[in-house]
């Protein structure tokens, strides 16, 4: 008969799993520190406006690679839209 076969045991290494992660954390604690509070939420509503397509576009790829069915011609696709949207945006 063939040896059973043992699960792997899960341990649980908060540095390992969590560290960049905290590392981020501490960098952003960091910076906020060193910026007026009125230009810190200005700049932050500025980017989320400016940046607002990509994070539409990194919506919907984080959903294709959830559901499995992520394949190059998604990222060719991804890049054809960006460019069609530049594009027609600076056509008006």
């Amino acid at each position: 008969a063939a040896a059973p076969i043992s699960k792997p045991r899960f341990r649980f290494r908060p540095r390992r799993e969590y560290g960049l992660l905290l590392l981020w954390l501490l960098i952003m604690v960091d910076i906020s520190r060193n910026i007026p509070p009125e230009f810190y939420a200005e700049n932050v509503w500025r980017v989320l406006r400016d940046q607002a397509h990509l994070g539409v576009l990194a919506v919907g790829m984080t959903m294709v690679i959830l559901t499995g069915g992520i394949d190059l011609s998604v990222g060719s696709i991804v890049a054809f839209a960006g460019v069609a949207l530049g594009e027609a945006w600076k056509a008006t």
